[in-house]
C-alpha cells in the first residue's frame, strides 16, 4: 500500500492532543512518549522503540528545587510523578529538543528528565557542559506516532505496517544507522 504524506503544520508536544482532535493532521509522525493526558486522548500506535529517561541534575547542585519541562512533554508528566512538590521551570513550547538540559547547565533549573542521547547531542554543542545523572530515577519510555481516538482504521493500518517494519528489520536498521540508544 502507498502513503500519502502532506505535512501541515509544525507543532509543539504540548498541541498533539488538541491538533488531533481538531483534526488538524491525522496522525503525530514524530516519536511520542506516553503521558497522562496523551494516553487519555490519543491513541498510541505500535512502539517503535523503547529509551532509558533518567533524572538529570547540575553538578553543582545537590538539591532538587526546581525541575525544567515543555508543558504537556514527558518532563512535565515525569516531574509531575517523580517530583510532585518540586517548581517547575518551563522552557518555550518551540524551543529545541535540547532546551531543557540547558536550563539546568546554565543554573536556571535543578534538573530535568532526558534521554542519554539527547544528553550526547547536548554536550557535544556545549562540552563544558555539566550535568549529572541520577541512576536511581530511570523510566523506559516507549516511542511512538500517535493518532486521535476517532481513526480506528487509519491506527490498524499504521500499526500493520510497523509490525511487518520490525519483522523485516527496518526499525532496527534505523535505530543503528542513527545510533538511537534504545533498549
Amino acid at each position: 500500500e502507498g502513503w500519502t504524506v502532506d505535512w501541515v503544520e509544525k507543532t509543539g508536544y504540548g498541541f498533539i492532543p488538541d491538533r488531533l482532535e481538531s483534526k488538524v493532521y491525522d496522525v503525530f509522525c514524530s516519536t511520542v512518549w506516553p503521558t497522562a493526558e496523551r494516553i487519555d486522548r490519543l491513541e498510541f500506535c505500535e512502539s517503535l522503540f523503547e529509551v532509558p529517561c533518567y533524572l538529570w541534575r547540575s553538578s553543582e547542585s545537590d538539591l532538587i528545587k526546581s525541575v525544567a519541562v515543555k508543558y504537556g512533554d514527558i518532563q512535565d508528566a515525569y516531574a509531575d510523578e517523580y517530583l510532585n512538590d518540586t517548581r517547575k521551570i518551563y522552557v518555550p513550547q518551540f524551543s529545541d529538543a535540547l532546551s531543557h538540559l540547558h536550563y539546568v547547565d546554565t543554573g536556571k533549573a535543578d534538573a530535568t528528565f532526558a534521554e542519554p542521547d539527547h544528553v550526547e547531542a547536548y554536550l557535544r554543542d556545549y562540552p563544558e557542559g555539566n550535568l549529572t545523572k541520577i541512576e536511581s530515577v530511570m523510566v523506559p519510555c516507549t516511542n511512538s506516532f500517535v493518532v486521535g481516538k476517532e481513526e480506528p482504521e487509519l491506527l490498524e493500518c499504521i500499526n500493520k505496517n510497523i509490525v511487518q517494519m520490525k519483522r523485516e528489520g527496518f526499525i532496527d536498521t534505523l535505530l543503528e544507522k542513527y545510533d538511537i540508544a534504545f533498549l
